[in-house]
């Protein structure tokens, strides 16, 4: 039978659940918080952000405003590592939604939850 997101653990699903509701709150410490130590975020093909700097490309994105929505597309794990595949949007309110299918590797931490290693919304996009 074929992986589906909802055939696994909803704590490694969380963080991409959380990661809507946290930016539709405005709240970068929640961001922030689904995020491995050593995770990076890739606003843009060929960027990779960590530590103060991926916070700072994360208060970048919730400048955008508007209400994001994330929905799993995929997911494949192997011990403590995840690779996923999400379609997500944020809709501004004027016609036109930013929308992207973003990739994220996630790392299981020693309490059993899930958080980002890597972070890439904009998947579907080559680098230049």
């Amino acid at each position: 039978m074929p992986d589906t997101p909802a055939s696994h653990d909803e704590r490694l699903t969380h963080p991409l659940r959380h990661l809507a509701e946290a930016y539709n709150a405005r709240d970068l410490d929640g961001l922030s918080a689904l995020f491995d130590d050593d995770g990076a975020l890739v606003p843009e093909p060929g960027t990779s952000l960590t530590g103060l700097a991926r916070r700072e490309g994360l208060a970048g994105f919730l400048e955008l405003g508007g209400t994001m929505s994330v929905e799993v597309l995929d997911v494949v794990e192997t011990g403590d590592i995840a690779l996923t595949r999400t379609r997500w949007s944020i809709d501004q309110g004027n016609g036109t939604p930013i929308a992207d299918i973003g990739a994220e590797v996630l790392r299981r931490q020693a309490d059993g939850s899930w958080r980002f290693l890597i972070d890439s919304p904009f998947s579907n996009r080559a680098a230049a």
